[in-house]
């Protein structure tokens, strides 16, 4: 028994717990919602831009043509049906129906000639100072106004960009060819993208107490790039930069997907401290492995649209709305002070955390501006989080289901090395040697075939008989003595076969005297 454990203990060290892919198994899974536009007007939790995500989920991506910079190209993002973190870490391979968006977005260069930089005085009880209760505010043409951070010199966090959601026609939105997938042209949402800087708060801007501006920047100068257009106060001081970009917002349509891949340890963190890994999962850049995420293959689209009233089986795309229900939900958000603008860097005044988004969606911004500085690579990354906080938060309701088939990786122990049975072969050849060694020996060196018979003999035999029992207890001097005694030190016996009756026996053979 103890041979044995001994042997099975050693073998064990060579086995560890591993991830090994288990079978496929086909089962119902529920991927969206037959009534999507309930949650728009049902929904009465906390807002998503001013909540921290529970997740950074995994998602599959596929993507055709390459991106530049403004312009992240055609990708694709279908989401993992899966609450718990376990089923979409430890998945490999899923087969079957998928809710996938094309989350393209463009950035490009706006006119500003009719813009001015205004102060907004700010009502509260809890400003200490009448100077934190002013903002500086961007009117340009349309029906919007855009926030904009009036920090001091030496006192930004980060890239001082506020997100301005506009609804006017602002400027055309891109000619660009057709979604491949859908074959439809896109969907975009607008947005106004304003990198500021701490040249609007010199000279007392705050100290205007929601009065005039400085007369510097009351006659603005522009210079338009392809990218960013740059606003120049009447000192020639560089004051913002802007961008307007286009997020395509048309419905996530169903399709037949492979999504493939290896399983990943963890999700992306969401310590801001740690953003790397949430910028490189979200990004364009990469293999699917070192993002953690699955390659995803697109089949053929189902005939079933995400419809603005209804989800409704059979009806044709072309009847369903526009824009997805999803980002509609996202568009009604707005923070306390503002009705436009949600800030994108750390606030650092009261005023500005009344239109500050959530600091997780603030660290993920920062991080991706600031390692690109694309802005339609930041607006992408942080739309698709936001678009996975509202799928997640209704994923216990979704009832439309169809049969997926999936493959998950699972704790195994297998073995990983070849120590402990090399040292179980070698203990074994060492005894099996040993054996034969001794089995060798006795047939080379005894005259008798019967080894058995002749030990049974020899306890027997009456000349020894006494002697054995006399020799019980006896340490090897108290022997020796009793051979003196009796005479019997300097015989020496063998074994031999009587010739009488052919019986082996020990017999005296000489004397050494």
């Amino acid at each position: 028994m103890a041979v044995s454990t001994f042997i099975s203990t050693i073998l064990l060290s060579d086995f560890t717990t591993a991830k090994v892919a288990s079978p496929g198994v086909t089962h119902d899974q529920a991927i969206a919602s037959k009534h999507p536009a309930d949650w728009r007007f049902n929904y009465k939790g906390p807002t998503y831009w001013g909540s921290k995500p529970s997740a950074q989920w995994r998602f599959a991506d596929d993507r055709i043509g390459k991106s530049q910079y403004g312009d992240t190209g055609d990708v694709y993002r279908a989401m993992l049906p899966f609450s718990d973190v376990t089923s979409r870490t430890s998945l490999e391979s899923y087969n079957g129906p998928a809710l996938v968006a094309n989350v393209r977005t463009v950035c490009r260069a706006p006119p500003l000639q009719n813009s001015s930089i205004s102060a907004q005085g700010m009502v509260s009880p809890h400003f200490g100072d009448a100077k934190d209760s002013v903002s500086a505010v961007l009117n340009t043409t349309g029906p919007s106004e855009c926030m904009l951070y009036c920090r001091d010199e030496g006192k930004l966090t980060g890239w001082p960009v506020s997100l301005c959601d506009y609804s006017g026609s602002f400027m055309p939105q891109p000619e660009l060819p057709i979604d491949p997938k859908t074959e439809r042209k896109h969907s975009f949402q607008q947005m106004l993208v304003v990198n500021a800087t701490t040249n609007i708060a010199a000279d007392g801007f705050r100290g205007t107490n929601g009065g005039p501006p400085p007369k510097r920047l009351r006659n603005l100068t522009y210079e338009m790039g392809d990218v960013w257009t740059k606003a120049y106060d009447a000192n020639g001081d560089h004051i913002l930069s802007a961008t307007f970009c286009f997020l395509n917002t048309y419905p996530a349509q169903i399709y037949n997907v492979s999504m493939s891949g290896h399983q990943t340890a963890r999700e992306p963190s969401l310590n801001a401290r740690k953003i790397g890994s949430a910028r490189l999962q979200l990004g364009n850049e990469g293999d699917s492995a070192k993002r953690g995420i699955l390659d995803l293959d697109i089949g053929r689209r189902l005939n079933v649209s995400s419809r603005l009233v209804d989800f409704v089986e059979g009806v044709p795309m072309e009847d369903g709305p526009t824009h997805d229900p999803y980002y509609r939900t996202l568009g009604l958000e707005h923070p306390s002070m503002s009705n436009t603008t949600w800030g994108m860097m750390s606030p650092a005044q009261e005023v500005e955390q009344g239109w500050s988004a959530n600091l997780a969606h603030i660290s993920l911004f920062q991080s991706i501006i600031q390692e690109t500085e694309d802005p339609a690579m930041a607006i992408q990354g942080l739309m698709t989080r936001l678009y996975q906080m509202v799928y997640y938060n209704w994923l216990e309701e979704y009832d439309l289901k169809y049969p997926v088939n999936t493959i998950h990786t699972q704790d195994r122990l297998i073995p990983t090395r070849w120590t402990g049975l090399i040292i179980v072969l070698v203990l074994i050849t060492v005894h099996l040697g040993l054996v034969f060694t001794t089995i060798i020996l006795f047939m080379l060196k005894t005259r008798a075939s019967a080894l058995g018979n002749t030990w049974h003999t020899l306890v027997q035999t009456a000349r020894m008989a006494d002697g054995v029992e006399g020799a019980d207890m006896m340490l090897d001097d108290e022997v020796e003595k009793w051979t003196k005694a009796t005479g019997r030190n300097t015989d020496v016996c063998g074994i031999k076969k009587s010739g009488k009756d052919g019986k082996v026996g020990v017999q005296l053979l000489r004397n050494r005297s």
